[in-house]
């Protein structure tokens, strides 16, 4: 049987093979086999389809032909070219009938290009996805909460591994879904933002960037997290927008840490306000309680000047009590430090409580017997208690009530501490407290959360400082406070102070003798200091600078035994005037002088010997027991 190579499809760019089917011999080829393969087309028909395969040990078999015959066949081979180099091919082949003899035409076509297209396309996949994990592992590695829009309307949400955390959902979740669902919501400036208007769908809904959103994710169990952050349009080639990215920072910690840098910058600049206050304002009330307290001592019992000395020595301890009021808000140091037992405290206060608030209100006592004291001024554990009570006694209001009063001591233990101690200076050990609970209105969790703030209130303006200023005493007497409230279930208030035992005996009639230096820049100070010190028996000399103070003691040498020293002495620093005193003397006595906000100075004078410390203003008998404390290192 003889084809005809021109029955073939010349014109056609693919190979086409007339094959007979029992031996698989080459019977007709077209002009693209020669130009294909590089055989003439007599050499073509000398061969068999089995010459042309790369591996032309491989059978031509009748299985191959019964399936061609059967219906056509589509698979891809190698073929091998006359000079030996080989190429990949794409062979189909349908079997059919021509004169009586079954043979098979099969259409090979070159697909170099298609392999190597598809090569560079795999190539191109794998890097697309080298490119896509390297982005997540960078999403995954930045601290920053991202979300990527997957469509305009942002149906479909990812985020990276902290957006899972932060948001509590599982790694891959479509986060759409769970804000759907009501798992969290968006809050901005205290109104619920609708998912619509959320950042990353605006930016996809408008196709322009949303630049500096701050806003808070609000959790279903009422915890919260501040977010802040951008975002931009994601667009496709055609510069249509196809999603978004945004990218927002956790600012929680931070805003956390923000609030108590506040904090205690008010604390700071209301202590320095009340420092400047009180150093002037207390020099100028040593005078007119010192003074007044030396007259009283001078006028015989039943003279009617006697009470008016009285008054007037109460009304500077009350013009005192207003700047130590401000600095117990800012939590500044302990005044006048002694032992004091709070349940003391409490019975002698108690009258004044129950005649400063409604009748209508009982007072309930439950105080300790043989309580440990606690390291404190008294006049500051005073006013805790009274400003307390008359707190409990506010929330009541004029319905009928009852303010439970109690003291005791406890241990707190440590490691961590509880919560509720967690941010005061409180540490654990032996502690004394003070309850006071009342069976008033209670407080909400919002009010609950700003108690101690300084400028909060829930009553009229003009009141003080209130419940700020028992926060101050009680963090500069490293103490604690823990608030127990819900509304219309009253309130209690603990206050925690480290205990003390074996507190100091006083000392009985301060007379004594020796020579005093009093060193201090105001000479109402000095001149007051002499008079009542030489009332006691003692040779009193006087310095108005720490230089001067330096060269009568070296005048002198062992003559001088005890040295009252101003902390705000001028010219030489009060620390420097000290270490020269110690050098010319060693075993000289020396106690520190100054008002309520030089008592956070005395940190400055760690690890130098003292003898003491006495706050201004002072009374006369304040300052000869100081001395008398002081002298018996010489006796």
């Amino acid at each position: 049987m003889e084809i005809r190579d021109e029955l073939l499809p010349e014109y056609s760019r693919d190979v086409i093979l007339h094959v007979r089917a029992s031996d698989g011999r080459i019977l007709a080829a077209n002009a693209a086999a020669v130009r294909a393969y590089g055989y003439s087309r007599d050499e073509l028909q000398s061969l068999s389809i089995r010459d042309l395969r790369a591996d032309h040990t491989l059978p031509w078999t009748a299985a191959q032909m019964a399936e061609a015959d059967a219906h056509s066949i589509l698979f891809e081979t190698e073929h091998r070219r006359k000079d030996g180099s080989t190429f990949p091919v794409e062979v189909g082949s349908q079997g059919v009938t021509i004169g009586g003899v079954r043979t098979l035409i099969s259409v090979i076509r070159d697909i170099t290009e298609r392999r190597r297209i598809e090569l560079e396309l795999r190539r191109s996949e794998e890097r697309e996805r080298a490119r896509a994990g390297e982005f997540a592992a960078i999403l995954d590695a930045v601290p920053f909460v991202t979300l990527i829009g997957r469509d305009p309307q942002c149906h479909v949400i990812s985020g990276s591994r902290m957006t899972y955390q932060l948001l509590r959902a599982e790694p891959g979740t479509n986060i759409a879904e769970p804000l759907a669902a009501g798992h969290f919501r968006v809050v901005r400036n205290g109104a619920e933002v609708a998912p619509q208007d959320l950042p990353v769908h605006t930016a996809a809904r408008t196709g322009h960037a949303v630049n500096d959103y701050e806003f808070d994710v609000i959790f279903a169990d009422g915890s919260r997290r501040t977010l802040f952050g951008s975002a931009i349009p994601l667009l496709d080639d055609d510069g249509r927008t196809r999603g978004a990215l945004g990218a927002f920072l956790d600012l929680t910690e931070r805003k956390t840490i923000e609030e108590k840098l506040r904090e205690a910058q008010k604390l700071e600049s209301l202590g320095l306000l009340a420092g400047g206050i009180a150093h002037d304002f207390n020099n100028l009330l040593v005078g007119v309680i010192g003074n007044a307290s030396l007259a009283a001592d001078l006028i015989p019992n039943g003279s009617p000047a006697l009470e008016n000395l009285r008054r007037v020595i109460e009304a500077g301890e009350q013009a005192a009590h207003l700047t130590r009021q401000m600095l117990a808000y800012a939590g500044k140091g302990r005044f006048i430090v002694a032992p004091v037992d709070l349940s003391q405290i409490v019975r002698e206060s108690s009258g004044l409580i129950q005649s400063s608030i409604s009748r209508k209100i009982s007072l309930s006592f439950h105080l300790a017997e043989d309580l440990p004291c606690v390291e404190s001024d008294p006049a500051q554990m005073r006013q805790l208690f009274m400003s307390l009570a008359l707190n409990a006694a506010e929330a009541i209001g004029e319905d009928p009530g009852t303010i439970a009063i109690s003291t005791g001591e406890m241990e707190v233990a440590g490691a961590p501490l509880p919560d509720d101690l967690a941010n005061w200076p409180l540490q654990p050990g032996p502690c004394v407290f003070l309850e006071v609970s009342d069976t008033g209105c209670g407080m909400d969790s919002a009010t609950h959360a700003k108690v101690f703030d300084p400028f909060f209130t829930t009553k009229f303006q003009g009141r003080g400082l209130g419940l700020a200023a028992v926060a101050g005493v009680v963090r500069s007497h490293h103490g604690a406070i823990r608030v127990a409230t819900a509304p219309g279930r009253g309130a209690t208030f603990q206050v925690l102070l480290p205990a003390i035992r074996n507190a100091p005996v006083p000392l009985a009639d301060p007379r004594g003798e020796g020579a005093v230096l009093v060193v201090d820049d105001e000479p109402q100070v000095r001149g007051l200091a002499q008079a009542a010190l030489e009332c006691q028996g003692y040779q009193v000399l006087t310095a108005e600078s720490g230089s001067q103070a330096v060269d009568l003691v070296r005048a002198r040498g062992s003559g001088i035994r005890v040295v009252i020293l101003d902390l705000n002495v001028p010219g030489m620093h009060a620390e420097e005037a000290l270490a020269e005193l110690r050098r010319l003397q060693p075993d000289l006595e020396i106690v520190l002088s100054g008002g309520s906000a030089e008592v956070q100075s005395l940190r400055e004078f760690h690890g130098l010997r003292l003898s003491g410390f006495i706050q201004k203003p002072y009374t006369v008998q304040e300052l000869a027991r100081v001395v008398q404390r002081a002298m018996p290192a010489w006796k």
